[in-house]
């Protein structure tokens, strides 16, 4: 997994989002418990990563996986965000009311 996780990072930081993308979801292959550490970080990378190449769609599905894992605001944050591209406002609005979300975060929805 980790192997995996550092080509899928390298990857992101050299704008080769495509690769990274299919790194990352290798990682995410390897870990089979909802319970392990690195699964909101990887989903939520996933989440990033789909929306750079504006596939919302996708960017939703791996924000709501980590969603049900745990409501952190950065998660809340992805799933707000890729609700809103995809014009599910009402959404958007319901995820933005979540006692968890960061209210500083809601001015980035508004950019």
């Amino acid at each position: 997994m980790t192997f995996f996780k550092n080509k899928a990072k390298k990857y992101y930081d050299n704008n080769k989002l495509e690769d990274s993308l299919i790194n990352y979801k290798k990682a995410l292959d390897y870990l089979l418990d909802d319970t392990h550490i690195h699964k909101i970080k990887i989903l939520t990378n996933l989440s990033i990563i789909s929306g750079k190449i504006c596939d919302w769609e996708n960017s939703l599905y791996f924000s709501q996986h980590a969603f049900n894992i745990e409501q952190t605001p950065k998660v809340l944050y992805r799933l707000a965000l890729s609700c809103f591209n995809l014009e599910q406002y009402s959404d958007c609005i319901e995820i933005c009311n979540h006692e968890n979300f960061d209210i500083t975060l809601k001015s980035n929805l508004l950019k």
